[in-house]
């Protein structure tokens, strides 16, 4: 029977780096549950903004876009928008990144949830607002990129969309709980850079 070979110093030597290579790969990988903020960070480039998806309409239907003033007392947002909504915010503030301006459509529950993420003034953009009939037209898309075309390269926008106005505006379909990064140049073609969800509870 064939004893087994002892290892040189050369392969002890060899074994034990390997060891400590492996080690030092464990100990620089996430935590299991450990939220990655990479994607959120490129937030901060220039020309860089992020749109949200946070609820879906309830069962009866939306009501018709109020305006703030009119959605102060109107419950629109069920329980499951308003806590992604509180969880966006604790994201955002937890990230420690800044945004200069949030935007939502007139829907009284993108308002609610824009409101209660608390990371900063909210202004009621138009073109963020879905027809009726649900169909966003080129004409009120291209407008939507023009305005943001318009913010200062260092200005971010974090947007509060529909479903339909976020997949016309980016071309991807978003679920609630879900975001997306996108950069604009001046007079180019938007690259979307990554999208995110929450993190575990």
């Amino acid at each position: 029977m064939k004893r087994a070979l002892r290892p040189t110093g050369a392969a002890l030597a060899a074994a034990l780096a390997a060891g400590c290579i492996a080690a030092l790969m464990l100990a620089a990988a996430p935590r299991a549950g450990a939220y990655d903020y990479r994607v959120l960070h490129m937030i901060e480039d220039r020309h860089t903004h992020v749109v949200l998806r946070i609820s879906e309409p309830p069962a009866g239907g939306d009501l018709p876009q109020r305006g703030r003033a009119a959605c102060a007392d109107v419950p629109a947002l069920d329980r499951r928008g308003r806590n992604r909504a509180l969880a966006f915010g604790r994201m955002f503030q937890n990230s420690g990144i800044h945004v200069d301006l949030i935007l939502t459509s007139r829907l009284c529950r993108n308002i609610q949830a824009a409101a209660l993420m608390k990371i900063g003034p909210l202004t009621e953009q138009p073109l963020l607002d879905a027809p009726e009939s649900g169909e966003i037209g080129e004409e009120q898309t291209e407008a939507l990129l023009g305005y943001l075309d318009g913010l200062r390269a260092s200005e971010t926008a974090l947007l509060v969309a529909h479903g339909a106005v976020i997949e016309a505006l980016t071309g991807e379909r978003l679920e609630p709980g879900e975001g997306l990064v996108f950069t604009l140049p001046p007079f180019g073609e938007m690259t979307l850079r990554g999208r995110f969800d929450l993190p575990p509870h």
